[in-house]
C-alpha cells in the first residue's frame, strides 16, 4: 500500500504480483474502490501479472477533492499515477472503462491491451457513451445515497462525495464517446466483457462487431461481474492479458 501525490491530490495505490505483464486495474465511480478488485479477481490475476490498483480521487482512501471527476481529468490522473510505467494493459470496470478508453485515445503507445468490464455504452444510432445512458445520472446517484444519519462509513463517504464535490455536474457535462473516437485504437487488442443480464449487453455486442480488433465475452451476472462471475472473469483476464503483444 502506498500514497502518491499527483495533480494536487493524494492517491492511494496498491501493488500486487511480482512477475508477468504490467496491468493497471480501474474501478467504477461512487461505490467503487481498490476493494472492488482487491477482494475479487485481482489476487488470481496477480499470480500471472504485476498489478497496480488505484483509488480514484474521492474514493477509497484517496483524497476527496472538490472537482476533477470527468473522464478526461481522470485520464490525466491515470497518466500521472503511471508515469513510472512505460507500457501496460488496462482493466477498467464501469466508468473506469470509459477512463481507460479516454487514456488510450490520448496515449495509445502506452497501452498494450484493454479489457473493458461492463462499460456503460449506448447502442443504435446514439453515441456509444452518453451520461444519461450510464449508471451515473443525477437521479440514480442520489437514489443510491443513504438517508441522512446513516452510520455505514461507505454510505457516508458516498454522501460526502455527491454533496461536497462537483462529480454530478461534471458527469452530466461529459462529452459522448463515439465511433470516431475509438477508430484510432484499432491496433490495441481490446475485449469487452459484459454481463448476461447487463443493460449494456446489446451495446457491447454491437460495438464489438464494428470496433476493429475488439471481441465481446458474455459472463453470468449483471453489472458487477467481478463479484457475480469472479472466477470466470479472473480466468478470462489471465488468458487475455498473457497473449504476447503484437
Amino acid at each position: 500500500m502506498a500514497f502518491v501525490t499527483a495533480r494536487g491530490a493524494r492517491f492511494h495505490t496498491v501493488e500486487l504480483g511480482s512477475s508477468g505483464p504490467q496491468v493497471v486495474m480501474l474501478h467504477g465511480l461512487f461505490t467503487g474502490s481498490i476493494a472492488s478488485w482487491y477482494l475479487t479477481v485481482a489476487p488470481a490475476v496477480a499470480d500471472r501479472a504485476r498489478i497496480r490498483l488505484i483509488d480514484w480521487r474521492g474514493h477509497g482512501l484517496s483524497e476527496r477533492t472538490p472537482s476533477g471527476y470527468g473522464s478526461d481529468q481522470m485520464a490525466r490522473d491515470l497518466a500521472a499515477l503511471t508515469e513510472d510505467l512505460e507500457r501496460f494493459a488496462i482493466v477498467g470496470h464501469s466508468f473506469g472503462a470509459i477512463v481507460a478508453v479516454r487514456f488510450a485515445i490520448a496515449q495509445p503507445d502506452r497501452v498494450t491491451r484493454m479489457a473493458l468490464v461492463d462499460p456503460p455504452l449506448a447502442d443504435g444510432a446514439r453515441p456509444w457513451w452518453t451520461p444519461d445512458q450510464s449508471l451515473l445520472t443525477r437521479e440514480q446517484a442520489r437514489a443510491a445515497t443513504p438517508r441522512p444519519g446513516a452510520r455505514h462509513r461507505a454510505g457516508l463517504a458516498l454522501c460526502h462525495l455527491i454533496e461536497e464535490t462537483t462529480i454530478l455536474p461534471e458527469l452530466e457535462a461529459e462529452p459522448p464517446l463515439t465511433g470516431a473516437d475509438v477508430r484510432e485504437l484499432a491496433r490495441i487488442p481490446t475485449t469487452i466483457v459484459v454481463g448476461a443480464q447487463s443493460p449494456y449487453r446489446a451495446a457491447a455486442e454491437e460495438i464489438a462487431g464494428v470496433w476493429p480488433g475488439t471481441s465481446c465475452r458474455v459472463l453470468p451476472g449483471a453489472h458487477d461481474l467481478q463479484v457475480a462471475a469472479r472466477k470466470p472473469l479472473a480466468d478470462l483476464l489471465v488468458r487475455f492479458l498473457e497473449v504476447p503483444d503484437g
